[in-house]
């Protein structure tokens, strides 16, 4: 029997001083809620995560089984064509390749002149078609060359002539004053302006009313009897 083995002397260790946070105890005293709010918060988040995971992974799955789907019907319908299944499935790679290929925008080409004029001859007919640019406006469609000439006159300080043959500039405009205002043109009637009564004026009123009406009322008894 061996001997016993000596245990070790762990001395143990002195705490040299406590010290006490006021600060931290209050926080955790009032820290129920918001530690609550977020852990609901942290359980939001994982489930969000969790959901978008399996979202992704039903995608995959979805694209995977479509796939084979695709390639089980190419393999139906070479057979019933008689193809051979090595044509088919070159065919399907291809097709496979050129969708997997990442789409790089549009390309940066010079679109095509708006202003131009093409010809179309047929067997019996001949047409000449011109493109031009137009503007949409409230007034309608016109083209672009007009609005900018207009423009330019307008800033060379050219006014745009009649289109009357001057028939308005022959006729002169009578001037319009306050005796004899321009022909169809009612006279305004002047309003009146609206005062109110004060308190005296009121009561002047009032007995005026009053003694009419006694009047009228002696007058009546009067025919009457």
């Amino acid at each position: 029997m061996p001997p016993p083995t000596k245990r070790r002397r762990v001395e143990p260790t002195v705490v040299e001083e406590i010290a006490f946070d006021p600060a931290a105890r209050y926080e955790f005293l009032t820290g129920f809620h918001k530690r609550k709010l977020q852990r609901a918060k942290h359980a939001q988040e994982v489930a969000e995560l969790r959901a978008r995971a399996e979202k992704l992974e039903g995608r995959k799955q979805l694209r995977e089984q479509r796939k084979a789907e695709l390639e089980r019907h190419v393999e139906e319908v070479n057979a019933m064509l008689g193809l051979p299944a090595a044509a088919s499935n070159k065919q399907y790679g291809d097709s496979s390749t050129d969708s997997d290929e990442e789409w790089k925008g549009i390309s940066d080409s010079d679109p095509p002149p708006i202003d131009h004029e093409a010809e179309y001859v047929d067997e019996e007919k001949y047409t000449t078609v011109t493109v031009e640019a137009l503007d949409v406006s409230k007034e309608g469609l016109f083209r672009a060359q007009q609005e900018s000439d207009e423009h330019n006159s307008d800033d060379n300080g050219v006014t745009p002539t009649s289109t009357n043959g001057g028939a308005s500039s022959g006729k002169e405009k009578r001037p319009w004053t306050k005796e004899k205002p321009k022909d169809g043109v009612k006279k305004r009637k002047k309003k009146r302006n609206f005062r109110y009564e004060g308190k005296a004026e009121r009561k002047e009123a009032r007995a005026k009313q009053k003694s009419r009406n006694s009047r009228q009322a002696r007058e009546r008894r009067a025919g009457g009897s």
